[in-house]
């Protein structure tokens, strides 16, 4: 796995498995930093000083979940798409902490009927609702 200094400014890849579990809604699957408001990105995220798993916006209560890929690059996901990563990092960011749908480079758009949840290890990030599944490799697909 490719390792680099992301967006943040730090290194980011996963040293151990997390999990998180979201309600149903609109959620991005992808590099957080095309979809995650500004005032999230470099404000909430950055005082949790950019680390890895689920992130609190203490004014909404809502959570996004964060994962390091160990690197930009391409990183191919079981539904075909390829995720397109200049920050290091792939997570899962519900629609109303984002910049809106139109913020969909480097991921994915996705509304979920079932909890979600998201899980990252050192070789993959899996987001599970239902039976709808998407796993997305963390072997960079541009080495």
């Amino acid at each position: 796995m490719k390792k680099s200094t992301t967006r943040s400014g730090k290194r980011s890849a996963n040293k151990t498995s997390s999990k998180a579990k979201f309600p149903p809604g609109e959620y991005y699957i992808g590099d957080i930093a095309y979809a995650l408001k500004e005032e999230f990105y470099f404000g909430v995220w950055a005082k949790n000083k950019f680390k890895n798993g689920t992130v609190r916006e203490p004014s909404s209560g809502r959570y996004f979940a964060v994962a390091g890929t160990g690197g930009d690059g391409t990183f191919k996901g079981s539904n075909g798409y390829e995720y397109g990563v200049d920050a290091g990092n792939i997570g899962l960011v519900p629609v109303e902490l984002s910049k809106g749908k139109k913020a969909s480079k480097g991921g994915t758009w996705h509304k979920f009927t079932k909890p979600v949840r998201f899980q990252a290890t050192k070789k993959k990030i899996i987001v599970v609702s239902g039976s709808s599944k998407i796993s997305i490799s963390l072997d960079s697909m541009d080495e």
